[in-house]
């Protein structure tokens, strides 16, 4: 059972009370306690670290397969030319960019305990990035 003065947090308004009250008074949200937010930080960052990860070995399989000195052997072969390989490995470093982020914003969930709002700002700025060039890419392809 959590200690009745455990902080608690609204993470949209960002109001603190230490009662037991489970809901923001001012706009009606959860409230999380530090420990809480800090789980969630574990769970960013393993995520985010992940993607950053898969992203990474993603990029040395695909120029592997993009460079022909190492593809001797292959049966599949890159026929692209320079701009399609820009196009691919900005898209797999965007993606590595936005797992770094929520690798820092994971970190800083669980040092502190409570978001950063400014970082949650570029994550979910990145995100809109991302699927606004997904659907230009579509249309333009």
């Amino acid at each position: 059972m959590e200690n009745l003065t455990t902080t608690r947090i609204c993470y949209k308004c960002d109001y603190e009370t230490r009662t037991a009250t489970e809901t923001c008074p001012n706009c009606g949200h959860r409230l999380r306690t530090a420990q809480q937010i800090r789980m969630l930080g574990w769970l960013l960052t393993a995520i985010g670290g992940g993607l950053t990860v898969c992203m990474a070995l993603l990029t040395v399989a695909v120029a592997g397969i993009m460079v022909p000195p190492f593809n001797r052997h292959a049966s599949t072969r890159f026929t692209g030319g320079p701009e399609a390989a820009l196009l691919i490995f900005s898209i797999f470093g965007f993606v590595m960019l936005f797992g770094l982020t929520s690798v820092f914003a994971g970190i800083w969930q669980i040092r502190y305990g409570r978001r950063n709002k400014h970082l949650t700002a570029i994550i979910l700025t990145l995100a809109v990035v991302f699927i606004v060039l997904g659907v230009l890419v579509q249309i333009l392809l």
